[in-house]
């Protein structure tokens, strides 16, 4: 009896081991899978912040290069202006100079 008691012992033994070695390895798996999710989930949060980053930069650039463009705009406006009245004094100058001769 005590051979018996001794092998029901053992596997009792074993069988404990064993089920607390699953259980071990169960923990550890979800903890795994816990911190893959998490990982997952920041890398997630953290390409949605590059993204509206990107977002906010590309409008920045649309903005700066179409204050760029108002700019050279006017400039232009600004340089036909003065050379428009460049030319209208410089036909009034020819004009007074050849009325002058003529007189």
């Amino acid at each position: 009896m005590n051979t018996s008691s001794n092998t029901t012992s053992s596997l009792t033994s074993i069988q404990e081991m064993l089920h607390e070695f699953i259980q071990h390895q169960q923990r550890i798996d979800m903890e795994w899978r816990e911190s893959m999710d998490k990982h997952s989930y920041e890398r997630l949060l953290f390409e949605q912040e590059w993204q509206k980053s990107m977002e906010k930069l590309e409008r920045e650039r649309i903005m700066l290069e179409q204050t760029w463009r108002e700019k050279e705009e006017h400039r232009r406006m600004r340089d036909e202006s003065r050379a428009e009245k460049r030319d209208a004094l410089l036909t009034s100058l020819l004009y007074k100079l050849i009325h002058e001769d003529h007189h």
